[in-house]
Order: structure tokens, then C-alpha cells, then sequence
């Protein structure tokens, strides 16, 4: 039982920011995606029935200096019919930057609404509002596109005032250029969160799907997730280099495109979680990555992979104190040094790596603090690493399944001996099973198993476990590796009795 309450402590944040679907179906004219600021209406209030916009008007006039309701002031009988303080307007108009600005006041007959921060040099008296709604920012037409996705970012979620918002997309979208999340920034307190819909506005929740019989050892069905194709570009969630962006949560997005630096992430960012995304793309040069991520972050039943080319890429690349739950992760470049996963520390558990040439996770940092439990790797070349500089880990590794790892189980990559625990592991025709020479020392192979698992099809790379598999054998933590006895838990289960909510 103390592994169950060390994950679901460190998982907590990958869940807590989860508020809920908008309801409603699609019409002609809603766009790709709402947001909405949480801490003042709810996404209910933010559209109408249908889903779309609570108000659509135009020729309204606009007050640059004050008409005695206020600056900023747009005025036109109706125009404030149905909204509420702490809705977005997408306002355009001669004079005015267009962009999403925050409803700040409304008159008592609704003939004015105030907004926060309008960016204009004069008056005008051909003003548009779109209020609340749907904010095509994946997409559409006139101002919005990729241009309104920085703009969402950039401008409305930068606001001070703008707190716990939240993104519903539901449309594919190519990038054009790098798209940033460069402004602003949460606090435990407030965090912006991103979810994909399908066309009813109704949040995606990925599956795994069931190859041969499974519940769960195979890749998201990405059904319905909006598709973000990075391209060559970069779409940075938490940050630019210098500016850090906290507590944000991606949701149900699934990402691709060709990398040849980052795909998807952050460099800065802390406290970011990814959970039931797709992450999937090509690593095209040294370094490449499909998922960056900074300090205390999580990636929670993910695919995270890198296919092609010849390059030392990284399909998930991980800083301090990272976890990966309920994971899949592969890297197919023909390059020896190719790597699934790399992590300065972290906590990987119940996560599937397979089918990489080179590391499946490999710890970077100095004396650091890791954790592999309930995973399984197969046909990786070396399962886990440890790199050169390494002198003085502590490592937890226990319960996880190899088989086909051509140099090994795990590899000490430094030149002294290092400190281990390691047990209820299970090995079947690997190089080795802990690196021989430098030795690891400590509690080292008590309880290990060496059998063939009985995978239930590794050619169409299922890897739950047959029936009568000895990694089901009755041993304190069983069955072993990342296996099917959750049905909840999308990455597999693995640790009996955790049910993922």
C-alpha cells in the first residue's frame, strides 16, 4: 500500500485543475474554441444553447475619452443583453486593436458594457461584439486563425484579471509560426487549463484502445481530439527562454508535426501538466524533442513518441522532480543514442517503452532522486541509464518488466559503483540485467523473476500479459510491469487496487 499513496500524492496536481465540459452542440457560426475567466461565470454561462456567442452586434458606437459611463465605453441599445461581468468580447472596429477583452461593466438596461484594457486611439461608431461564446481561435475567419490562438494566449490569459481560464478547442489547426504562452503566468491559486472537445463543445477524454483483447497496453484513440500540427514550429506552453509560465493543464490535445528542435512544451515552465494527449511527432535533428518539460511537471497517460530519421532526438524530455504516469513512450530513430525519455530525477510508473534503438529512460543530473516502477520495456536497446556524471544516485527501481534489451536492464553509465534498490524485477533475454562492471550496490535482485513474461501479442505490441503470465505470480507486488488490472487508469494499471478518477 505505500506505493499507492506516494503516486496518488504524486499525481494530485494532474487532476486538480480539471473543471468540467462545456455544454452545448455547434452551429455555423462558432469557431474552434471558447475561453472563459472561471473565477467570475462558468462555462454554462458562456454560451447559449446552441454554443453560440450570447451576443453578436454590430454598429455599435464607441466612446475613446468617456461619455460619463466610463472610458472604453461602448454603447448601443441591447448590447449588454445576456452578458456578464468577467465574459470576453472579441471587439472590432476603425480606431481599436481588435483582440478578446474583458467585460468589465454592464448599464442596468443593458444599453453600454465596459470593457478592460481596450487598445484604440479615437472614437468610433462602427464597432462589433461578439460576446462570450465561442472564440474561433483555431481557425475561421477575418482576424482570428493562428493569429487569435497567440492573441488568447498572449493578451486574455496575461490579464491580471483573467485567473483560472479555460480553453475549449475543438478544430484542427496547422501552425504557421511559433506559438507562445510567453506572458502572465499562474499561481498556485490560479492556473489557466486547455482542453480538447469534439464538435458539441463536450470535453474528449482518450481511451486506449484494445488490441488483442487488452484493456489498455496500446496508444490513445484520438477520436475526436483536435489536432494541433506543429509543422516545424514550435507551439511553447509555459514559456519562452527567460519567461517562466506556472500551473497550466493541457487536456485531450493531440499534437504532431516534424521536430527539429521542441515540438511541444516548455523550457521554463513549472508546475505543468499534460494528461490524455497524443504527442507524436518526427525527430529530424540532434536534440530534437516531442515534449519538453521544467521543474515538478507531470505527463499523465500520454503517448509521447519520436518516429524516423537518424538523429540522437528525445521524445520526452523531462528537468527536476518530473513524473510520468500511465505513459507510452517510443523513439524509432535509427540512432544509438535515440532516447524515449530523458530526466535530470524523476518518477516514471506504469509506463510502456518499447521499440527504441538507443535508452529507453536515461537519468542525466548529479545526485539525483529516481523512481521506475510498474513499467515494461521492450526491444529497447538499453532500458535504463545512468549518465557518466552520476555519481551518487538513489534509485528506486521495482516491479518492472524488460525483455529484448540488447545492452541491458540498467546501465551504469558512471565510473564507480552505485547505490540500488532493485527488486521484484523481471528479465527475459537482455544483454544483462544491472550492469556488471561499474556494480551497482545495495538491495540488488531480491525477488527478480527470469522467465519470458507471455506478452499477449508483442508483433502488434500488446503487452499485457497472457493468462498463466509468471509476472502474475502471487509476490508482494503483483502482477508486474505496466498491465491491464485498471480499467481506469488508461496507461495500464499495474500497482493492484489504484484507481485513477
Amino acid at each position: 500500500m505505500r506505493w499507492i499513496h506516494i503516486f496518488l500524492i504524486l499525481c494530485g496536481f494532474a487532476y486538480a485543475s480539471n473543471m468540467g465540459a462545456v455544454t452545448g452542440g455547434s452551429s455555423a457560426d462558432v469557431g474552434n474554441g471558447i475561453f472563459f475567466n472561471s473565477d467570475l461565470i462558468t462555462a454554462a454561462q458562456n454560451v447559449k444553447a446552441n454554443g453560440a456567442v450570447i451576443k453578436a452586434d454590430t454598429g455599435v458606437t464607441f466612446d475613446f475619452a468617456g461619455n460619463g459611463n466610463g472610458d472604453r465605453n461602448f454603447a448601443k441599445a441591447g448590447v449588454g443583453t445576456d452578458a456578464i461581468v468577467g465574459m470576453y468580447a472579441l471587439i472590432t472596429g476603425t480606431n481599436i486593436t481588435s483582440g478578446y477583452y474583458e467585460i468589465t461593466g454592464i448599464a442596468g438596461d443593458d444599453s453600454w458594457v465596459n470593457c478592460a484594457d481596450i487598445v484604440a486611439t479615437d472614437d468610433n461608431a462602427n464597432s462589433t461584439l461578439d460576446i462570450g461564446g465561442a472564440c474561433p481561435i483555431l481557425g475561421g475567419g477575418g482576424t482570428v486563425g493562428n493569429f487569435a490562438l497567440q492573441e488568447v494566449f498572449d493578451d486574455a490569459l496575461g490579464s491580471a484579471a483573467a485567473n483560472n481560464v479555460e480553453i475549449y478547442t475543438t478544430g484542427d489547426a496547422t501552425l504557421t509560426a511559433t506559438i507562445a504562452k510567453d506572458v502572465g503566468g499562474g499561481t498556485p491559486l490560479f492556473f489557466w487549463s486547455w482542453y480538447g472537445c469534439d464538435s458539441s463543445y463536450v470535453r474528449v477524454v482518450p481511451t486506449r484502445t484494445a488490441v488483442g483483447g487488452g484493456i489498455a497496453n496500446s496508444l490513445l484513440d484520438t477520436s475526436g481530439m483536435p489536432v494541433i500540427n506543429c509543422s516545424t514550429f514550435m507551439m511553447n506552453i509555459g514559456g519562452t527562454s527567460g519567461t517562466s509560465t506556472n500551473y497550466l493543464l493541457v487536456d485531450g490535445i493531440a499534437f504532431t508535426g516534424t521536430s527539429t528542435d521542441l515540438m511541444v512544451g516548455s523550457d521554463t515552465g513549472d508546475f505543468i501538466a499534460y494528461t490524455n494527449c497524443s504527442i507524436m511527432g518526427t525527430g529530424t535533428a540532434t536534440g530534437s524533442r516531442a515534449l519538453e518539460l521544467d521543474n515538478e511537471c507531470s505527463a499523465v497517460n500520454c503517448d509521447i513518441t519520436l518516429t524516423g530519421g537518424s538523429a540522437a532526438s528525445i521524445a520526452f524530455d523531462s528537468d527536476n522532480q518530473c513524473r510520468a504516469v500511465n505513459c507510452i513512450s517510443y523513439n524509432t530513430s535509427s540512432s544509438s543514442i535515440a532516447t524515449a525519455i530523458s530526466s535530470l530525477n524523476g518518477t516514471f510508473v506504469n509506463c510502456l517503452i518499447y521499440d527504441t534503438p538507443g535508452r529507453g529512460i536515461f537519468f542525466t543530473s548529479n545526485n539525483s532522486q529516481n523512481m521506475v516502477v510498474n513499467c515494461t520495456f521492450e526491444n529497447v536497446v538499453a532500458a535504463i541509464t545512468t549518465e557518466n556524471s552520476q555519481a551518487t544516485p538513489m534509485m528506486v527501481i521495482v516491479n518492472n518488466i524488460a525483455k529484448d534489451c540488447t545492452t541491458g536492464f540498467l546501465t551504469n553509465g558512471h565510473s564507480a559503483t552505485q547505490w540500488l534498490i532493485a527488486q521484484y524485477n523481471h528479465f527475459n533475454n537482455n544483454g544483462y540485467d544491472y550492469d556488471p562492471s561499474p556494480a551497482f550496490i545495495g538491495l540488488v535482485g531480491f525477488q527478480d523473476l527470469a522467465s519470458d513474461p507471455l506478452f499477449v501479442n508483442e508483433g502488434t505490441d500488446d503487452y499485457n500479459l497472457q493468462n498463466g503470465s509468471p509476472a502474475n505470480s502471487q509476490r508482494p507486488f503483483s502482477p508486474g510491469g505496466a498491465m491491464d488490472v485498471v480499467a481506469g487508469a488508461g496507461g495500464g494499471g499495474g500497482v493492484v487496487g489504484v484507481v485513477w478518477n
